[in-house]
């Protein structure tokens, strides 16, 4: 019942009197409920953002920056060809879109509590399992559980959406520029695993302990945490999912996750092992090409996050245009540092902004169902991601996994074309 009515028909039971206190409780309710999922004590905003930004930061240093700069290690201490290699990290991206989707159903349901909760601790499981993996199969395992559960952590981009209101589109890019942060030390933490002889599963066991620590404090610090939501008019769960797929604008954006996941993927996954093996580079000297391409990366996405650039359909025109450059600087002159590192910081910066300006245009199609387009979101990505990480595995071992990186700018260009066609569906 709307709050005006109940107030109105407060009005005429008592035209001379003071209402009872319970019905004064009973209007105050209802004016807090109307037009939300559900209400309680909020913590204070700041509180909220701060505890974002640290979980962006933790996911990109002992998460997802992890794994780009150990697969060399993967491969030599499990007798990993480059198409196994690639085929078992689709396989866990697979894994990761199915816990994307379960979670965002799960977070529009209920909020971010239990679903960061939960996701926090089923990475921390798969990174004590990384820890102690002795075969292939075992690491293979691991890997997916690790996976699975980024894919439930992915509603936090949903959170975020919700703690900047109307200026979502700069929070989801600051955010994403945290975890930039944090990718950019983990090359350096693996550097430091190895300095100090405590190996590459060393840092899997300080990611386990860091992840179960913070997912406490999300449990914990989270508990007044209110979903403000309007209700969605395509209802929950797979009937939502699927009225949600039914819109152009969605299927376009969707597909531009595709191509940009092309694009990142390959490039902070494969390009690492390609200066080691093709490049002859030494694992130090690509972990600081790695952190070169991660400085350009994170530079742009603070600087997109601070409102100093906007990622316009023409913007996006030109990074694609850099990264072109770029890349047949990095595949043409790798053996000259000084043309090497500052090409990988070009890269870096002209793919940052993919993701999350894509990603804000949606949230913005879509405000009153956040965590099932965040869950949507990370699917279409972790399926350009794992095609394209699949195909240039077995490319790099059929031919050379130079000729392999040649598929990213078929993905960056079409990136920038579906996102141009998005920003004209959205005009």
């Amino acid at each position: 019942m709307p709050a005006s009515l109940v107030t109105t028909i407060a009005a005429a039971a008592y035209p001379q009197k003071k209402p009872p206190a319970r019905l004064l409780l009973a209007i105050a309710r209802a004016c807090c409920n109307e037009g939300c999922v559900k209400t309680t004590h909020v913590p204070p905003v700041s509180a909220a953002r701060g505890i974002s930004h640290a979980y962006f930061f933790l996911i990109g240093l002992v998460g997802v920056g992890l794994l780009p700069a150990l697969i060399r290690s993967f491969e030599l201490n499990f007798s990993l060809s480059h198409t196994r290699m690639g085929a078992i990290l689709s396989a866990s991206s697979l894994v990761m879109a199915s816990g994307s989707v379960l979670s965002g159903i799960w977070y529009d349901r209920s909020g971010p509590r239990w679903v960061l909760g939960a996701a926090l601790a089923v990475t921390a499981a798969g990174a004590l399992m990384l820890w102690g993996a002795a075969s292939a199969p075992a690491f293979a395992a691991a890997l997916m559980l690790f996976h699975f559960g980024h894919g439930l952590g992915v509603p936090v981009n949903s959170l975020i959406s919700q703690l900047y209101g109307s200026e979502r589109a700069r929070g989801l890019i600051l955010m994403h520029g945290f975890q930039a942060l944090g990718r950019l030390g983990a090359p350096a933490l693996v550097v430091a695993c190895f300095a100090l002889s405590a190996g590459w599963r060393s840092a899997f066991l300080l990611s386990a302990v860091l992840f179960g620590s913070w997912a406490a404090l999300f449990i914990v610090s989270l508990q007044n945490f209110a979903l403000h939501a309007e209700r969605s008019t395509a209802g929950g769960g797979g009937r939502a999912v699927l009225r949600y797929l039914a819109d152009a604008r969605l299927q376009t954006g969707l597909l531009g996750f595709v191509a940009a996941s092309g694009v990142e993927g390959v490039l902070i996954t494969w390009l690492p092992t390609y200066l080691q093996t093709e490049g002859q580079t030494s694992q130090t000297g690509a972990l600081l090409a790695l952190s070169a391409v991660l400085i350009g990366y994170t530079i742009i996405r603070l600087l997109l996050g601070t409102g100093r650039f906007t990622a316009s359909a023409r913007f996006i025109g030109a990074s694609v245009a850099v990264y072109l450059v770029a890349l047949a600087l990095v595949l043409s002159l790798h053996a000259q540092l000084l043309v090497l590192y500052p090409a990988c910081v070009l890269l870096g910066a002209a793919v940052g902004s993919f993701w999350p300006a894509l990603a804000a245009r949606l949230y913005d199609c879509f405000p009153n169902a956040q965590g099932i387009i965040g869950g949507l979101i990370v699917s279409a990505s972790v399926l350009g991601g794992a095609s394209t990480v699949t195909l240039v595995g077995w490319i790099g071992d059929a031919f050379s996994l130079q000729q392999a990186l040649l598929i990213t700018p078929l993905c960056a260009v079409a990136f920038w074309w579906l996102y141009r066609s998005l920003a004209l569906r959205i005009a």
